[in-house]
């Protein structure tokens, strides 16, 4: 009974959506579950926070701006197509998913990315011929363990930083960065970790009583060479 509850909740959700496309916006309480079943919605440019569950599967969710609140993702192989900005107020696991990020839903504005996100796959586009600008959350926020893929061959994009301190783009083992538009990235984003300094081999010392044993060596062989040179000398006199 709770399943189906929370199954007519969202349904109910969206069919108040439809009834008042005014609204602009589409919320999905919490306990509250959207099933795709495999399959596709669309809901091109329209706002989106779920608070609830998305069994994205390997369906393909498409919405403009698309906020979690404290929502979950299950299901592997789908694709989350975002029209405009991507926030999540927790962490967020699509670590088995790809996210399309573009700016079609308001060509020239630009697209924020915030919250702690792990994604299978990272494609950032731009809709038209004027480059889209992606503003990356400041600090390591954001996790791709597939492929981050930057523009498309003659459409670059515009990474930034949403602060002072550099945006970074964690890496999995495995992951690549695809840049077939050629787009620059700036200096205030980071695509993969910064390699730590490698630490420099220090020169082995000797301790003081290392180096007065070696002082005593040294005396030692050299008290014995003179030794010998005079014995060896007072030899050749006698013959």
């Amino acid at each position: 009974m709770a399943h189906f509850f929370s199954h007519w909740t969202a349904h109910a959700a969206l069919a108040l959506v439809f009834c008042a496309p005014a609204w602009g916006q589409m919320v999905v309480p919490p306990e509250s579950t959207v099933d795709l079943a495999n399959g596709d919605m669309s809901l091109p440019c329209l706002a989106v926070t779920l608070e609830g569950n998305l069994i994205l599967g390997g369906g393909s969710f498409e919405s403009g701006a698309l906020t979690f609140d404290h929502a979950t993702v299950t299901g592997s192989g789908g694709t989350l197509n975002v029209g405009g900005n991507l926030i999540s107020t927790s962490p967020l696991d699509l670590s088995t998913s790809t996210v399309v990020l573009s700016d079609v839903c308001a060509p020239g504005t630009p697209s924020q990315i915030s919250g702690p996100i792990t994604v299978q796959n990272l494609v950032l586009a731009s809709s038209g011929s004027t480059p889209a600008t992606f503003v990356l959350p400041a600090g390591s926020n954001i996790t791709v363990l597939g492929t981050i893929t930057l523009g498309a061959p003659g459409s670059p994009v515009v990474l930034t930083s949403s602060g002072t301190a550099n945006a970074i783009v964690t890496l999995g083992p495995n992951a690549t960065v695809s840049n077939p538009s050629a787009s620059v990235v700036p200096a205030n984003v980071q695509l993969g970790a910064i390699a730590a300094p490698a630490i420099p081999q220090s020169v082995p010392t000797l301790s003081t009583y290392g180096i007065l044993l070696l002082a005593l060596l040294v005396w030692g062989m050299a008290t014995r060479t003179q030794r010998r040179i005079r014995a060896s000398s007072a030899q050749s006199t006698r013959h």
